[in-house]
């Protein structure tokens, strides 16, 4: 049952990132593409402007100095994960995924980070026991998501956009800047 449960969550917590619509055959496809450049244009400003950049410092400086990173992300995250991996990997830092139900026991250390991505907040909304399960873990943790008003710590980056249909993509631009460093 349990396991159903969680499939029905990740089929429902998809349809919102499925369902988005940015093109149509239908309409010019040059105006759809210079409408599209220019409200992501508008959102990476409004990012950059309205992020908390003191929060965004602290994450940085908290992995780098991490000898571990743990991420974490439930449904469209967790490809975001495998982006993270990939990414530290290739620097020399070592980067685990967490399982989706985080049912693993996972070691933690002093040096270690542990990193939530999710995007809409479904997470918190859908996985409350897991999220529970993941703050009981006595490690530096960080949320990052588009979601503003998830009850969590102060190690909290929240992405700010003006267009929920672009939080996923924001957000990755978020993610490549956090590792360009």
């Amino acid at each position: 049952m349990k396991e159903f449960k969680t499939e029905c969550m990740d089929n429902v917590s998809g349809f919102e990132r499925t369902n988005i619509t940015l093109f149509s055959l239908q309409k010019n496809t040059i105006e759809q593409f210079t409408d599209f450049t220019n409200d992501l244009i508008c959102e990476l400003y409004y990012a950059m402007e309205a992020i908390d950049e003191k929060k965004l410092c602290a994450l940085l400086q908290d992995l780098q100095k991490s000898k571990r990173v743990f991420v974490y992300g439930h449904g469209h995250a967790s490809t975001l994960c495998s982006y993270v991996q990939n990414e530290l990997s290739a620097k020399g830092k070592e980067t685990v995924i967490c399982d989706v139900d985080f049912a693993k026991k996972y070691v933690f250390y002093e040096s270690d980070i542990l990193i939530i991505i999710s995007i809409n907040g479904n997470t918190f909304h859908f996985e409350k026991g897991v999220i529970q399960n993941i703050l009981n873990c006595s490690v530096n943790t960080w949320l990052i998501s588009c979601k503003k008003n998830i009850d969590f710590s102060e190690k909290f980056l929240y992405i700010p956009t003006i267009k929920e249909k672009y939080n996923a993509i924001i957000l990755r631009h978020m993610i490549d800047f956090i590792l360009l460093h």
